[in-house]
């Protein structure tokens, strides 16, 4: 509007930025919180914005100022135009039509959420949106206009817009505002006719009499001319700038003028004080009638200051005097060294003293009638004892010492300021009265100090109340010391057991009462502290008085059993076991046998505690008691016992809510009784049948109960057990029979015969593989390792006819045995076993030693790869494996880390982008293999991880151009020099630290890197000198 452009806009969560585009003026306005609602008016010098606390403020962008206008705001807008805000606060419309005034705010309750704003052909109208429909509230129209009319300086519109309206405090607020608009614009008319709407008739004539001026002035085409002058006078004196008139008249040599407006506003002084700079014959007029004026309408100290102006000084004081103010006369008197008439200063002091200026008598009495003493006692009357003291070391020294202590008592029973009052009445000697001054003020360590200056008639009292004051501040130490030297033991000791302080208590007992006296104390105590319920302190102080039997007494009358027993441990020893049986027997003839179990089991004696709870069926309780202090066979024995107490039903639903039932499953199968067993398994898990079944089966195979033992591990679901049970009663026929009939593949069976072998029992695998039907098997194990009787007797009956390779193979066996004829036996049965059972279908029992295989092919490859220098090859193929990680890998890890950060980077061709590729996939394969290492990696790896992480953080930042964080990165990676060239680093460092303009480390750098290449050249990187290498710096040595 009006050829301005301005923007508002978040510069961030907190801080608004306002623009003026024209003339590139900005304003800042930070919030405490962060704005999620900002809009200018039409005019842009209006802003409003909202808060993430939903508190709306509005911003005068032309006064700088903040206004607060709405709290829980949901929604703010202007209307589109104008500067009228319409904001919503829960059911509520809010509604300002003048900004002006904010308090002046138009309410109404409304339903639902306002959607928005819509003004057409006239008509203003909110938009709200109820759950139903829409609905639509109307604006008054006229407030609207009128707003716009004083953004358009239109002040007859806004005019005519007012005079249809009624007089209420929120048209006079508009009325008003426009007045001042139109003052602003020396629009007088218009702002004679508000006020006089307003009923300020006087403003209103003002203004009248403004407008008389300006019509005289346009009529006379001079606006420079007299009117005009009195014209802007007239608008300073409306703004209250009476000197700006003043000096507007007397720059143009209008003083008459100046006098005139003055004499108009009732301001004589200024007016004579302008006459007699201008007019001086007629000055002298003036001033003896505004004086006669002063004095006949009794202002005499009015007057008295026109004649002290005029120094007239003898009349102006006693005109002061008339006027009741002798403190100004005494000024006067004192000011311009007046002595004469005695009468006239004796009448000042005599108006002082009667006025209570006691300051002034004081000062007067001394310095003009030189009467020491009178200005003694006015001091005194007027509390400045300060003064008073001053004046009598000098004058009445005798006086001091009482004045001191009338001060003291000034301070601390007037002023409450026993602090200061404490100095006064030590200077005064008044130890008593400064001791309960330090009382007062709390200041417990100086009372302390100031007893010594007391006699010991007055010393013990006054150690007795500071006793007390330190007990209240709770230092118990001082207040001892205090009652102690006070004779007040009694009180020191009740200190203590009030306190809680028992200890002390009974210290300072033993050590002032005698044996009497603190046998009776004790028990007093002891019973007092059982009234409190502290027990536990009665006894020992009973105790300490080898009061056994009373402890007894009083834990039995509160029946605390345990704490009879706590305290037998404590003072006798020998009476635990004693104690805690009586205590148990005791419960138990009352039928309380949980405590009674209790105390069984404290005196040592569980497994009676255990034999009562069964007696009374509390299965639970026994069991505890079990767990607690037996092993863990006592608590199978009693899970059974309780599962046979009753009925098979009723004991399976007892264990199963005790949580035994696995317990007494263990002891039925410890004790034999399966049939038990078996009932009680049926109500755990499904494998707990099986586990039965399977114990069963292992009794009947000790017992030799073996077609029995057959039957049950089958039930157990066991048929491997079945089978290693015929193979070791060398029963290979039933073995098969039951591979056959549960289809254990042989594949299985082979592995089977693989593992006994590894685990050296020859004869099992042996078996296995005859099951298997594969005897040549057994026959290779016999003879790589050695066993060659056995060989033997397996070719003799299964391979006859190699009785004579046989013999002949014996006589060359020596030579076939040496290490470059030597043959892997291990891998060729692995191989045919492979072959075999891939032959066989595809069995999946040959999966795991095909897939160890695999794994080992692998890894031959990825050696390969290194060899060749193709790491990205090795990467993908251990990524392909999971990315293992252990200890066999580590040097694979090691040799592609460092054939990777040892290739050519160079960033004028692809090579840069290859490179940073593959150091990335090499980053994300040493993150996997971390994971694989739970959390725990080794060190050596952890540094080779950080030596790929930061280089690939160097390529990220040179792809991005972040300039400054690749320096760093290169400067980091010097750490790295047994993963990465020395020359390749120095020579990255330096290029980055070039481009970064840090000249002086770049020359370093590039230093070191032509040392490390010369010395690389010559083979010898001794002479490369790197140990000084940054010396002061991260960056170490060279690792050769």
């Amino acid at each position: 509007m009006n050829g301005h452009k301005v923007i508002a806009y978040l510069v961030d969560k907190q801080t608004i930025c306002i623009k003026h585009i024209n003339s590139q003026a900005t304003t800042i306005i930070n919030h405490e919180t962060r704005v999620d609602f900002i809009e200018l008016n039409a005019r842009g010098h209006l802003l409003l914005f909202r808060d993430r606390k939903f508190v709306l403020h509005l911003y005068d962008v032309t006064s700088q100022s903040k206004v607060h206008l709405l709290s829980d705001c949901g929604y703010a807008q202007w209307v589109p135009g104008s500067d009228v805000v319409v904001a919503q606060r829960n059911n509520i419309m809010c509604v300002w039509y003048n900004l002006s005034v904010p308090d002046e705010v138009v309410t109404r309750e409304i339903c639902g959420e306002i959607e928005g704003i819509e003004r057409t052909s006239g008509r203003t109208e909110v938009i709200v949106d109820t759950e139903s429909s829409l609905s639509s509230y109307l604006l008054v129209e006229e407030l609207i206009e009128f707003s716009l009319a004083i953004d358009d300086d239109d002040h007859l519109k806004a005019l005519s817009i007012l005079r249809q309206m009624e007089l209420t405090p929120q048209t006079e607020a508009m009325w008003l505002q426009l007045q001042d608009a139109s003052v602003k614009v020396h629009n007088f008319h218009t702002a004679e006719q508000c006020a006089a709407a307003v009923n300020d008739h006087s403003r209103a004539a003002y203004y009248r009499s403004l407008v008389k001026l300006s019509s005289k002035s346009d009529a006379g085409g001079l606006m420079n001319g007299q009117q005009s002058l009195r014209l802007r006078a007239k608008l300073f004196e409306m703004r209250k700038k009476v000197d700006l008139a003043e000096e507007l008249y007397l720059g143009h040599n209008r003083a008459d003028e100046a006098i005139k407006m003055y004499d108009d506003l009732s301001m004589s002084a200024e007016a004579i004080a302008i006459a007699e700079h201008y007019q001086g014959n007629e000055a002298g007029d003036r001033k003896r009638k505004y004086f006669e004026a002063l004095v006949s309408s009794n202002q005499n100290a009015a007057a008295a200051e026109l004649k002290v102006d005029s120094k007239e000084y003898l009349e102006g004081i006693g005109l002061y005097v008339k006027a009741g103010m002798p403190g100004r006369a005494a000024g006067v008197i004192l000011e311009h060294g007046i002595v004469q008439p005695l009468s006239l200063i004796e009448n000042v002091a005599s108006a002082l003293d009667k006025n209570e200026l006691f300051e002034h008598a004081g000062k007067f009495y001394f310095e003009r009638l030189n009467k020491p003493k009178l200005a003694i006692d006015a001091y005194v009357q007027g509390k400045m004892y300060r003064n008073a003291v001053d004046l009598s070391r000098k004058y009445e020294p005798s006086e001091v010492v009482h004045l001191e202590k009338q001060w003291g008592d000034y301070l601390l029973m007037v002023k409450n300021k026993p602090d200061e009052a404490i100095e006064h009445y030590m200077e005064a000697h008044a130890y008593t009265h400064a001791f309960e001054a330090a009382l007062k003020c709390k200041r417990l360590s100086l009372a302390s100090s100031l007893i010594n200056e007391l006699d010991c008639a007055e010393a013990h009292p006054a150690y007795t109340k500071l006793g007390h004051h330190f007990v209240r501040a709770g230092n118990f130490d001082e207040a001892e010391t205090c009652f102690t030297e006070g004779n007040q033991h009694i009180k020191a000791i009740n200190m203590y057991i009030e306190a809680g302080i028992w200890d002390k208590a009974e210290i300072l007992a033993r050590k002032y009462l005698s044996e009497d006296e603190l046998d009776i104390f004790s028990r007093r105590l002891a019973n007092y502290l059982e009234g409190l319920g502290h027990l536990e302190r009665a006894e020992q102080i009973l105790i300490s008085n080898h009061a056994i039997a009373e402890v007894v007494s009083m834990y039995t009358k509160n029946r605390l059993f345990d704490s009879i027993s706590h305290m037998s441990v404590k003072s006798a020893a020998a009476f635990v076991s004693e104690t805690n049986k009586g205590i148990a027997e005791l419960l138990e003839e009352e039928g309380n046998y949980k405590a009674a179990s209790k105390h069984f089991c404290l005196c040592g004696d569980w497994s009676q505690a255990v034999s009562l709870c069964k007696a009374n069926e509390m299965w639970e309780d026994a069991i505890q008691v079990a767990k607690t202090h037996g092993e863990q066979e006592s608590v199978n024995e009693i899970a059974y016992s309780c599962f046979v107490s009753s009925s098979e039903a009723a004991g399976l639903e007892l264990v199963n809510k005790l949580g035994v039932a696995n317990e007494a499953l263990e002891f039925a199968v410890e004790r034999g009784c399966f049939d038990h067993a078996l009932s009680i398994a049926k109500c755990c898990e499904h494998e707990k049948i099986c586990y039965v079944h399977f114990k069963y089966a292992l009794q009947l195979e000790n017992t030799q109960q073996y077609s029995k033992a057959e039957v049950e591990f089958l039930l157990a679901k066991k048929p491997r057990e079945a089978i290693d049970m015929y193979l070791a009663q060398r029963n290979f026929d039933a073995a098969a029979r039951l591979a056959t009939e549960h289809h254990i593949s042989e594949a299985t069976i082979l592995a089977e015969a693989e593992h006994a072998r590894e685990s050296g029992d020859f004869k099992m695998a042996e078996g296995m593989f005859l099951m298997a039907n594969k005897p040549q098997f057994a026959l290779e194990v016999y003879e790589k390792e050695g066993m060659w009787d056995e060989a033997n007797r397996i070719i003799s009956a299964y391979f006859p006819e190699q009785i004579e390779e046989n013999r002949h193979q014996d006589s060359t066996r020596s030579e076939e045995l040496t290490p470059g004829g030597a043959v892997d036996t291990n891998s060729r049965l692995e191989d045919d076993a492979i072959d075999w059972c891939e032959t066989g279908g595809g069995n999946a029992d040959c999966i795991p030693i095909q897939r160890d295989n695999a794994v080992k092919v692998d890894l031959f490859a990825i050696e390969q790869d290194i060899i060749g220098q193709r790491c990205d090859h090795a990467i993908s193929a251990l990524m392909s494996l999971g990315a293992p990680y252990g200890q066999e890998y580590m040097d694979l890890y090691r040799r592609i880390v460092v054939g990777v950060l040892g290739r050519d980077d160079s960033r004028h061709d692809e090579s840069f982008e290859v490179q940073a590729r593959s150091v990335s996939d090499l980053k994300e394969l040493l993150r996997q293999a971390r994971i694989n290492a739970n959390g725990m990696p080794a060190p050596s790896f952890e540094r080779m991880f950080l030596a790929v992480h930061y280089t690939d953080m160097l390529y990220l930042s040179i792809h991005h151009s972040l300039w400054d964080i690749s320096t760093k990165c290169s400067i980091t990676l010097l750490q790295f020099l047994d993963y990465i060239p020395p020359d390749k680093a120095f020579f990255v460092a330096g290029r980055e630290a070039k481009r970064q303009e840090h000249i002086s480390l770049a020359f370093i750098l590039f230093n070191r890197y032509v040392d490390v290449y010369e010395a690389v050249e010559e083979n010898d990187l001794s002479s490369a000198n790197i140990d000084d290498t940054l010396d002061g710096t991260i960056v170490p040595a060279i690792v050769a």
